[in-house]
């Protein structure tokens, strides 16, 4: 699905020792922010593709702020800025 858009996210977090669930949780959210983004690599975007899932989720989703805060970080790290 993502061809591998994210797959260097998770092996970056093993590296800086984070447990086994939050890689796989960052990488799901990586995978949604790809998604959302109809597929364009995360390196491609930046913090205003960021708010735009933020945004998406708080309005159209109606999500709670901890799922907020979920999807804040991985979103950000997997853009690399």
């Amino acid at each position: 699905m993502d061809d591998g858009r994210c797959k260097g996210s998770g092996v970056d977090l093993h590296f800086r020792h984070y447990s086994r669930h939050t890689e796989s949780s960052y990488v799901m959210w990586c995978k949604q922010f790809v998604r959302f983004h109809r597929l364009r690599h995360p390196r491609e975007m930046g913090e205003e593709e960021v708010s735009a899932l933020l945004k998406h989720l708080c309005v159209d989703r109606d999500v709670a702020a901890a799922t907020h805060n979920q999807a804040l970080t991985p979103s950000f790290f997997s853009t690399g800025r």
